[in-house]
């Protein structure tokens, strides 16, 4: 970005993002180690959350550090669909106006997320 362009401003919630022992060994097991699946499942809404917070405050921390006008254009849309998809894990089932509203949301190039 110029040093004309403003930040973007995102939706990340890291505000609570202090992880507990067990929220992040499944962020570990779902992001380093997904090759191995659980023995059995180890879902929660809870974990869901927490993964998506991390992996969309990783990203907006690493989108500071992406230069080039293409490279970031490409990152604002990641960021945006991560953004989208931490949304959607906040609940045990999508809301139909969320969805609405994050497809209206949508430009040219971008990508839905989820379970859509």
């Amino acid at each position: 970005m110029s040093a004309s362009q403003a930040t973007p401003k995102y939706n990340c919630d890291d505000s609570d993002l202090e992880m507990t022992s067990s929220t992040f060994q499944y962020a570990v097991t779902h992001v380093f180690l997904p090759v191995r699946l659980p023995k059995h499942s180890d879902y929660t809404l809870e974990n869901d959350l927490a993964l998506a917070r991390a992996v969309c405050a990783a990203a907006h921390a690493y989108s500071a550090h992406v230069c080039g006008a293409s490279d970031q254009t490409q990152w604002v849309r990641i960021t945006k669909m991560l953004d989208n998809l931490q949304a959607s894990a906040k609940s045990e089932r999508l809301d139909e106006d969320q969805v609405i509203s994050q497809l209206r949301g949508m430009q040219t190039g971008g990508t839905p997320t989820g379970s859509l």
